[in-house]
């Protein structure tokens, strides 16, 4: 059972951190401006906050509750120029428990990084790249998972006029889910088993239409197969799905 969770998040806000880059050109604004290194934009940020959950362990029954502090150092980076647009996300958490009953829901290996890479953006065809992974624990009953992912996406833009763009390419994402030893029954060793693994690949396609100035609307539809195997079994499933949404 999915834990109710009441957040007390993002009490402290520090942003502005100062990062030492190895780059001829770096300069500093002021109050609310970002770091600025030739055409990147580097934009720090530290969340700390405390937090209580009310099913930590994720139990049917006899819930248990408690807070935990966290802290979340992140960071973004843009650079733009007429046909080149790249960003880079990175966010790592850190959650420690006060009750020593939940001290092994801590975490401290938690992360995402994930980068985008637009290629000849203003002409008529252009590329498009992105890659995401990030690193998960959850927390339940018998032990502490950890979700391992990574996500690889290409297409091809097509831009036949200034309000429309079609996207046209692939994806592939995989997931890697390990578990303790103790989870399985098998105390006898400290390194982490492979519980289950699985591959999502596919075509995509995608349609934005800006009809309006700072407005656009979005048409995904997508066909997946998911591919992948457990300990006991293996299994492939065909899943189509469509999307559409507007952006204003």
């Amino acid at each position: 059972m999915a834990a109710f969770v009441t957040s007390l998040k993002h009490v402290l806000r520090l942003s502005g951190i100062s990062a030492l880059l190895a780059t001829s050109s770096l300069s500093f604004g002021g109050a609310g401006d970002h770091i600025k290194a030739g055409n990147a934009i580097i934009k720090p940020s530290l969340d700390l906050g405390v937090e209580f959950r009310t099913n930590v362990l994720q139990s049917p029954s006899d819930a248990l509750g408690g807070p935990n502090l966290f802290v979340q150092p992140g960071f973004d980076i843009e650079s733009k120029s007429a046909n080149t647009d790249f960003s880079l996300t990175s966010l790592y958490t850190l959650r420690k428990h006060f009750q020593a009953d939940l001290v092994r829901a801590d975490r401290y290996t938690d992360f995402d990084l994930g980068t985008n890479l637009n290629l000849m953006r203003s002409s008529v065809i252009g590329f498009r790249l992105s890659d995401r992974a990030s690193v998960r624990n959850d927390n339940n009953l018998q032990s502490l998972h950890t979700r391992m992912h990574n996500g690889l996406g290409a297409q091809m833009a097509i831009r036949p006029g200034p309000i429309l763009e079609l996207r046209l390419g692939g994806s592939w994402d995989y997931d890697r889910f390990l578990v303790p030893p103790s989870g399985l029954g098998q105390s006898g060793s400290v390194n982490p088993i492979l519980l289950s693994q699985r591959n999502t690949v596919g075509p995509t396609f995608e349609a934005e239409w800006r009809f309006f100035p700072r407005t656009a609307l979005f048409w995904t539809p997508s066909i997946r197969s998911i591919f992948g195997a457990t300990i006991v079994e293996h299994s492939q499933t065909l899943i189509p799905s469509r999307r559409a949404s507007v952006q204003v």
